[in-house]
């Protein structure tokens, strides 16, 4: 039961579901013929080579890997397929 005359946290059931990228031996990543790939990108925010940046960690999903690509050319980080969705 919702108690609204309070700030609280209520379960509303599961929102979505994906489907778990294949991996293989290479490492390479790919997703089941009745699925899209879905990419991912981070903003550096926490680099592995130094302090953390000034602006707060971010993601971006995608289903077009030239949006990555896009994103990787202005500093983003390519995460690759992160999981699969539905077709």
């Amino acid at each position: 039961m919702v108690n609204t005359a309070r700030a609280q946290w209520n379960y509303e059931g599961i929102g979505f579901a994906t489907t778990p990228a294949s991996t293989a031996a290479n490492g390479s990543k790919s997703c089941p013929a009745t699925t899209l790939p879905v990419y991912r990108a981070y903003n550096n925010a926490y680099p592995p080579s130094g302090p953390k940046n000034p602006w707060d960690s971010n993601h971006r999903y995608t289903l077009q890997q030239s949006d990555i690509a896009e994103m990787v050319a202005i500093g983003w980080q390519g995460e690759g397929i992160v999981f699969c969705a539905p077709n």
